[in-house]
């Protein structure tokens, strides 16, 4: 086991890439690689310790995530910041500190996410569905349900339409993922003729789609 030293905590980004300290490489796509420190991303991450530590592993896969977001990700283990986090990498950051248990970051990507991710500027329907596409993969993938929880708060605290936002949202049923079917039930809350309203007007649309509707009623609320 790494000691018990208090994380975040500032280590150097200088010392990424270093010849002399980087033992654990991080493999990403196109065969680029950082090289990291193996007790630095270890007091980081108990999942990095274990792997390190206990499997003996001196490299890392790391081709799921796009090289900026583990840039990102390997500069907050060394800074203890998250400095170059922005919306276009958050969700890779967010898995990466869920996958590998960064405990810290984990509660930076749900600060991010209310403070970044959340404001939006204009209320448009590309910035709701941006936040709620996110939470939505939280949930289903990371099993992260605190983020559909924090959009359907953001929703109704500024009083946005969900009316408008799930015939938008809902538009095309038949593409609709049981994911998405989950989320728009959601939104709806105890609305749920706004999700039956979307349903019957697709069906009323595409007689061959009936089938669609054992999907909606077996689906769980989040």
């Amino acid at each position: 086991m790494a000691p018990k030293i208090r994380v975040p905590a500032n280590f150097g980004i200088e010392h990424i890439n270093s010849e002399v300290h980087g033992n654990l490489v991080l493999k990403l796509k196109d065969g680029q690689e950082i090289k990291t420190n193996s007790m630095i991303m270890s007091l980081n991450s108990p999942v990095i310790d274990n792997l390190t530590t206990n499997m003996f592993q001196s490299t890392l896969e790391m081709d799921d995530f796009t090289k900026p977001a583990v840039d990102c990700f390997v500069e907050a283990m060394y800074s203890g910041e998250v400095d170059k986090l922005e919306k276009g990498i958050f969700e890779d950051v967010n898995k990466m500190a869920h996958v590998f248990d960064v405990s810290w970051l984990t509660k930076r990507c749900i600060k991010f996410y209310k403070s970044d991710v959340l404001q939006f500027e204009n209320n448009s329907y590309d910035e709701i569905l941006f936040a709620c596409e996110i939470a939505s993969r939280a949930h289903y993938i990371l099993k992260q349900s605190y983020y559909v929880r924090l959009f359907v708060g953001n929703i109704a605290s500024r009083e946005i339409s969900k009316t408008i936002f799930l015939q938008r949202y809902m538009a095309d049923f038949s593409e609709l993922s049981k994911r998405q079917i989950d989320m728009s039930l959601a939104v709806a809350g105890n609305d749920y003729n706004l999700v039956v309203t979307s349903l019957i007007s697709h069906v009323a649309k595409t007689p061959s789609a009936k089938n669609l509707t054992k999907i909606l009623f077996t689906s769980c609320r989040i």
